[in-house]
């Protein structure tokens, strides 16, 4: 259950990691739940506004966006 999401933020990429797998996992963080499919091999659809903590700014992801997901 759970599992890691990468999002491209602040030039890098960031980790979060995944603690409800029985909903939209970004609910909890705030985020916009349109940026990932459900469950614990969610991957990152689109970018879109990183900033419910104020550092994220919403930069577009590299080519490489259509897998992420990473299983741990």
């Amino acid at each position: 259950m759970g599992g890691q999401i990468r999002l491209w933020c602040r030039n890098e990429w960031t980790q979060l990691k995944v603690l409800h797998t029985d909903r939209n996992p970004i609910q909890s963080l705030y985020w916009d739940a349109s940026l990932f499919s459900g469950g614990s091999d969610a991957v990152v659809r689109e970018w879109g506004d990183f900033n419910h903590d104020g550092d994220c700014t919403g930069k577009k992801s590299p080519s490489t966006a259509s897998s992420l997901a990473d299983k741990q």
